[in-house]
């Protein structure tokens, strides 16, 4: 995209924020971990060694263990080489001596009684585990349901005495233990106001259906899921970080400005006191508000939901997406359809070409033609730049897509339009896992929900969790 075509003057945009058309730029840094640890990518699993190599099992699920293609080999305890601690989502991505906590999402030793070997243990006890624990106890434990912290045990559980005991129905210890709908105040299960945009320590501190997200190096807040900045409310904008999209508040943005602005409406591109929620001002004649998109619906007729790729002035690379018509930045996006054979990413309206295929952008699996689903895909836009965003993808293995929506009860992936069913270990039922782009897109009390996978690259992707 040429800025000549549109009037937008160019500014300096740190480095995987922006691109040449975005008139604004934001502080956003390096996020660091969000609440929940869900991955999307995968089949079902017990444990990592149902998972091909470079996956681990999560939540029931493969999941690629992006933390264990960092330089510091994955492994190693706390300063395992890199003389930092070990980052986790669960156990099994630590050494033997040490367990994942949650808290801070790294990992940490083990304490006695905890243990997860035989070797931890006097020469005259053995570790006892129970089916689908990761920690257990030395010398017998009652049946070897042995933690160290509350993270250690189930939802609906405690750590007490290095056991994990049930939990009063309606009792929690986090927000783990609630419905995603709910958050745990007080040691209660309940509906808490939005504290949208607001400072947050936690997932605990945010309002229900909010995701607490590290944003920049000093700002930690509250945010939710959306699909375009029209889905967020005044004073936010929607904004694709690493796959996940989220309303940002417009503080974040410099120059200083307010971000109310809807898709249509009058726009300045440069010094401007109001700025568009989607932080898309563009025109040659007259400036509008262009609508930021997840899907082709979000767009008007004529229009496409497209992933741009281009190159700034400095010779950065970025990607956005804009709803386009065909031909209209220098002849992209291109004419070929989902389903149509190609060679670059130039030659699809969506943008996205992968493996010779035209594939379209999605929020959740519905959008997508019968037998693919909405999978979080990586592009490589240089050496050193990639990008994250969901795509229409054939289902592994060939598995035939079902009709449950996201959040519906499943017992197996063919129940589920997005072929991903997670079963909890030890109960024949589980629920439908899909993308999402609002709490709308979800089935009965499911909510869509920010879920972060560690890097690298960092990767962000909103989930419907019940």
């Amino acid at each position: 995209m040429r800025a000549g075509a549109y009037a937008c003057r160019l500014r300096t945009i740190r480095e995987g924020f922006g691109p040449v058309m975005y008139c604004r730029f934001l502080i956003i840094g390096l996020f660091l971990w969000t609440g929940a640890c869900v991955g999307s990518e995968s089949g079902q699993c017990s444990t990592s060694a149902d998972c091909a190599p470079g996956m681990i099992c999560h939540n029931a699920a493969c999941i690629e263990d992006f933390s264990r293609q960092a330089d510091a080999g994955g492994g190693g305890g706390g300063g395992g080489g890199g003389g930092g601690p070990v980052h986790c989502r669960v156990t099994a991505d630590c050494p033997d001596h040490q367990y994942c906590y949650l808290g801070t999402a790294e990992c940490r030793d083990l304490e006695p009684p905890g243990c997860r070997t035989d070797a931890q243990c006097r020469a005259d006890e053995r570790c006892e585990i129970a089916e689908g624990r990761s920690i257990g106890t030395c010398g017998g434990g009652g049946g070897g349901s042995g933690c160290v912290g509350d993270g250690d045990c189930g939802a609906g559980e405690r750590c007490e005495d290095g056991r994990c005991i049930g939990l009063p129905d309606g009792d929690c210890v986090d927000r783990q233990d609630c419905p995603a709908s709910l958050s745990c105040q007080d040691g209660n299960c309940v509906r808490l106001p939005s504290r949208l945009g607001e400072d947050c320590g936690d997932e605990q501190e945010c309002g229900s259906g909010e995701t607490c997200l590290r944003v920049t190096d000093t700002d930690t807040i509250c945010t939710q899921a959306c699909g375009r900045g029209d889905d967020c409310p005044s004073g936010y904008f929607c904004y694709n970080l690493a796959g996940g999209r989220i309303c940002l508040d417009d503080r974040l943005l410099q120059p200083a400005a307010t971000a109310d602005l809807r898709t249509g409406d009058q726009c300045v591109q440069e010094n401007a006191a109001r700025v568009c929620q989607s932080l898309l001002c563009l025109g040659q004649i007259q400036t509008t508000c262009r609508s930021n998109c997840s899907r082709d619906n979000h767009c008007q007729a004529g229009q496409n939901c497209h992933l741009f790729q281009g190159m700034r002035e400095d010779g950065t690379s970025f990607m956005v997406d804009l709803c386009a018509e065909p031909g209209e930045f220098g002849g992209r996006p291109g004419r070929s359809g989902p389903g149509s054979f190609c060679m670059g990413h130039d030659e699809c309206v969506s943008g996205a070409c992968i493996e010779n295929v035209c594939r379209s952008i999605c929020c959740n699996s519905s959008d997508c033609p019968g037998g693919e689903v909405c999978s979080l895909q990586s592009f490589a836009l240089d050496a050193e730049t990639t990008r994250m965003a969901t795509i229409c993808l054939p289902t592994q293995g060939g598995t035939q897509p079902g009709r449950a929506q996201a959040g519906a009860s499943c017992r197996q992936p063919t129940d589920c339009r997005s072929a991903r069913c997670l079963v909890p270990q030890g109960e024949d039922q589980g629920f439908c896992l899909d993308s999402c782009c609002g709490h709308s897109e979800c089935s009965g009390t499911s909510v869509c929900l920010t879920n972060f996978l560690e890097g690298p690259p960092a990767a962000l992707v909103n989930l419907c969790l019940p």
